[in-house]
């Protein structure tokens, strides 16, 4: 059983000022945007946060939680079952929680406003919280208002194309999805895709990797490349993110510089390719035999 108040670091009889100076603190911490050295553990744990903070900043949710423990939510949706269907559609498509209420507030502290439109969304919206639906699912069909979750991809795969199953907690429910990722689509795209529960848009994120996603299509490599092979003007191989090679000759005044190669990034909506971006930086072998090479071949250049 997931012990939320231990998440928190609070005591149970923690007061809603004292849950919510906890919350801030650990938003502070382990925000993933604030971590980028260690995103994905980071990631996971704001999830917890969220999680915990979610349940015990809600009084009603809390009291389940204290007094049925793990079994609490089974519990709670069940005692929601006799609301009049059309309240409880209603107030299912107008509530914001007081932990998204308060988050929000924190991620403004930190990054600054969204904006002074008040009809602008939060881009921190539902990230990090777990995908969950109420049971009025189903009237989403027949909504603009598609329900969106983000699902982060290897670069590998989406550079390639795939198919796969993931699975989606939609009602407290396991539910698996097929997904059809085209080649190269670019970063932040959306696909829909169909559940039992109506259609979901999957928005496409990707892990971090060797590459540096710019401007969502375009990849960047830091390239570490021996100087001998510089000097000798010699092939340099780049393993692309679907394993294939790219064969190229650096220079020495390319170096610490950006040598683009069009359309080897990711695809737009539009079918418009980003650019492959590799900065080539020096580096030189521990080994005694190639480093005195490289002092020979300094030597005939100076």
């Amino acid at each position: 059983m997931k012990d939320y108040y231990s998440i928190l670091g609070v005591s149970r009889n923690a007061t809603e000022k004292e849950l919510k100076e906890a919350y801030r603190k650990l938003v502070r911490k382990y925000h993933p945007d604030l971590n980028p050295s260690n995103r994905e553990e980071s990631e996971k744990i704001f999830r917890q946060i969220n999680e915990a903070y979610e349940v015990l900043s809600d009084p009603e949710k809390r009291k389940f939680y204290d007094k049925y423990g793990e079994n609490w939510k089974n519990i709670y949706e069940a005692s929601k079952k006799g609301y009049d269907p059309e309240q409880f559609n209603q107030r299912a498509y107008t509530y914001q929680s007081k932990a998204s209420k308060d988050l929000e507030e924190i991620l403004q502290e930190i990054f600054g406003s969204f904006g002074k439109s008040k009809s602008k969304k939060s881009p921190f919206g539902n990230i990090f919280f777990d995908f969950d639906i109420s049971d009025n699912f189903n009237n989403y069909q027949t909504s603009q208002n598609v329900p969106e979750v983000e699902i982060f991809f290897n670069l590998e795969e989406i550079y390639t194309g795939t198919n796969k199953t993931i699975t989606l907690n939609i009602n407290n429910r396991n539910t698996n999805v097929n997904v059809s990722i085209p080649p190269r689509i670019k970063e932040n795209s959306k696909i829909t895709v169909n559940t039992q529960y109506g259609p979901i848009k999957i928005k496409i994120k990707i892990k971090p990797s060797n590459y540096k996603i710019i401007q969502e299509k375009n990849l960047l490599l830091i390239l570490p490349v021996e100087i001998e092979k510089i000097l000798n003007n010699e092939e340099i191989t780049v393993l692309l993110p679907n394993n294939k090679k790219l064969k190229t000759h650096i220079s020495i005044d390319q170096l610490y510089s950006e040598v683009v190669f069009k359309s080897l990034g990711l695809i737009d909506s539009k079918q418009i390719a980003g650019d492959l971006i590799i900065v080539p930086v020096p580096y030189i072998p521990k080994n005694k035999d190639k480093l005195k090479k490289i002092r020979e071949i300094l030597t005939g250049v100076i």
